[in-house]
């Protein structure tokens, strides 16, 4: 009987070790998870931050597209007057 209570106990022990153990690890996933999520927040940010300068980028280089083709019909305009007189 005392054997079989100190079987009893030592799987007890056994036990609480595992559950303790399991809880550590448990809880190192948790501090991960948590890490891991801090650091998507912030690569989510400076994806936005990037993503907004590009557009800022794209908006310029539109205008100054279109600047350029103002100016350059403007100047086949200009030419073809010239050629007109010439001729």
């Amino acid at each position: 009987m005392e054997e079989r209570l100190g079987r009893i106990e030592d799987m007890i022990t056994q036990l609480v070790g595992m559950v303790a153990k399991t809880n550590s690890l448990q809880q190192e996933m948790q501090q991960d998870m948590k890490a891991i999520r801090e650091d998507f927040v912030a690569e989510k940010q400076k994806n936005a931050e990037r993503h907004e300068e590009v557009v800022g980028r794209l908006k310029s280089l539109e205008l100054d597209q279109d600047f350029i083709w103002e100016k350059t019909a403007r100047n086949e305009r200009e030419l073809e007057v010239l050629k007109r007189r010439l001729v």
